[in-house]
């Protein structure tokens, strides 16, 4: 299963895209070295069950980050569902203070998304 992000420093996250993967569009998330129960939607960050639940902290992290790159995931959902090779999203990697910091603060983020700098 390749990453579709970088590591995230704090909480030890990764997200990652199975090839031929069942529908809806969806992520794993890495946590705690478990990748399976650990999913969400990328349209509208659903967590799929059955699952366990991510700490409320790491939950809304993953989901805005996801909301950040939806469209460069949906695009690398494509590429996994037709077996060419998934590439890693986002030009930069953000520290984990800085995104929860913007998960946590609408007007901040929706700053940061106006400026083009969530990408």
């Amino acid at each position: 299963m390749p990453p579709v992000s970088h590591p995230f420093k704090r909480g030890g996250l990764i997200i990652l895209m199975n090839y031929n993967d069942h529908d809806p569009p969806h992520v794993h998330v890495k946590y705690q070295s478990d990748v399976w129960n650990y999913r969400t939607e990328i349209r509208n960050r659903n967590w799929m069950k059955p699952g366990k639940e991510l700490p409320s902290s790491l939950k809304v992290l993953v989901e805005a980050w996801i909301e950040a790159h939806e469209q460069e995931l949906l695009e690398q959902w494509e590429n996994a569902r037709n077996r060419r090779p998934v590439s890693i999203v986002g030009r930069t990697m953000m520290r984990w203070e800085e995104w929860s910091e913007l998960a946590n603060d609408e007007t901040l983020w929706r700053e940061h998304r106006e400026r083009g700098l969530l990408k």
